[in-house]
Parts: C-alpha cells; structure tokens; sequence
C-alpha cells in the first residue's frame, strides 16, 4: 500500500509563542530541517508522497533546497502555505493543527493520491515507521489513546503527533471539526478527537484502532515543554508502555 506523509509545521509561531518553551525561531527551522531530511533519507517503498505544510508564513526555501538535494527516492514532494487563523479565546493551538490539516486538503494537489496518509508532527522522525507500515491493518484510523480515571476523574485524550488515517474516512469524518472546539468548548485537539473516534469505536460504526500494538520510536523535541523524546525519561516510559501493550492491551496508559 503507498502512503502520504502529511508534516505540519509552524516554523514562526505567532499566537502561542509565549505559551512554548521551545520558541525560538532558529531553533525551529533547525528541528524541522533535520526531521525532514530523516524522513527524505528513509528507505521505504510505502511513502511515495511527502507534503511538508506551514502555517506560520516563513519561508520554506530551505526547505525546498533539502526536497531537491535529498529526494533520492523520487517521492512527489509538496511544499504547502497555509494561512492561519486567529485562534478563539480559549482554544488551544491544536485548533491551529487541525486547520493546517483541513487546508491540506483544499490546497494540496496530491493528497488525495494515496488510500492513507500518516500524519506527524514535521519536527519528529518515527525510526520504526516501516513497522507500522507493514502491519497490514485494515483501519479508517490508527491512532494511540490514553484512558484513565482517578478519583473518579477522567483523562481521556488521542496523541495529536502521530497518526495513520484513510483519507476518505478524515475527509468525510473529520474536517472541520476544529469548529467543534468552539461549540462544545473543548479547548485541546487531542481531547476533542477522542471524543469522537471514541465513540465510533465503541458503536463500532467505523473500524477505529484507538491504541497502537507496538510504541513508536520518536526522535525530535516537544515544543510545549522542550521534551526530549530520545532522553532517558521518555525512553524508559516508551519501554514500559511497550511492555503493557503485549501483556495487559486492556489498559490505556
């Protein structure tokens, strides 16, 4: 099966710039640069596409310069601008997320190319993709969740920074549901969508995979809190989280 690697950016973020640790602008376009070679330099078959899409008005000439110098692999490779709107009070900028995807869609002319499209955050490279890729799942969408309750309170949420979704199934299911955000006052992306898909899932009206089989191996930083997902912390939770997916699938943690 081909793929779409969709990879959102905001090299030049305006809005939440003082809610992010990781805001420098250098610092950005460097950790955008380095994931995207990573991924122009990965040796699979099944991602024929890459759109690399910004919503922060920066110029993506760097960018472009590395499409042509590394594309050794003669993927079709889109560049996207998106314009980004003013984020309602409230609202997280995982409303601004959504909106890059949403444009994606409209702007893009090879999005619609490939069944699937494996969406991730431009500044992180996933080194066992091809595992994920090769599973051979039939899904709408393949996306990892967290559930618990303590003391009687809830935390449910979808991971935001990697996902695999059919791209019939998030073109009729799933754009424009940032408006949502506003009606049902729901102020983080991750929240709203396990809301919904949670509920697909369990009426079992589409065939949603809402916790990953294997962890994914992220390399890249975090931008809310500069975290380091190749540092010790992140790796040993990334080793027990795998652990628990085999022997106890059940828990959502």
């Amino acid at each position: 099966m081909s793929y779409t690697l969709l990879l959102t950016s905001s090299i030049k973020p305006s809005q939440f710039s003082d809610r992010i640790v990781r805001n420098n602008v250098d610092q950005r376009l460097n950790d955008y640069l380095t994931t995207f070679k990573k991924w122009l330099l990965l040796n699979d078959s099944n991602i024929t596409h890459i759109i690399f899409a910004d919503n922060s008005g920066y110029n993506l000439e760097l960018v472009e310069n590395l499409a042509k110098k590394y594309n050794h692999f003669n993927r079709i490779i889109e560049l996207i601008k998106v314009k980004e709107s003013k984020v309602p009070v409230g609202i997280h900028y995982g409303y601004s997320e959504l909106e890059i995807i949403d444009e994606c869609f409209k702007l893009s002319k090879h999005l619609n190319q490939n069944e699937k499209i494996i969406k991730c955050s431009g500044r992180l490279f996933i080194s066992n993709i091809s595992v994920f890729l090769k599973q051979n799942e039939d899904f709408d969408i393949l996306i990892d969740s967290r559930k618990s309750s303590i003391l009687k309170k809830q935390t449910n949420y979808c991971l935001s920074n990697f996902f695999i979704v059919k791209t019939s199934f998030y073109s009729e299911n799933l754009i424009g549901l940032k408006s949502k955000m506003i009606e049902e006052k729901i102020s983080h992306f991750e929240t709203l969508y396990f809301k919904y898909l949670y509920e697909f899932y369990t009426n079992k009206r589409f065939n949603i995979k809402m916790r990953f089989k294997t962890e994914p191996i992220l390399h890249g930083y975090g931008a809310h809190w500069n975290k380091n997902y190749q540092g010790f912390k992140y790796l040993l939770n990334g080793k027990i989280r795998n652990i628990f997916r085999k022997i106890a699938p059940q828990l959502w943690i």
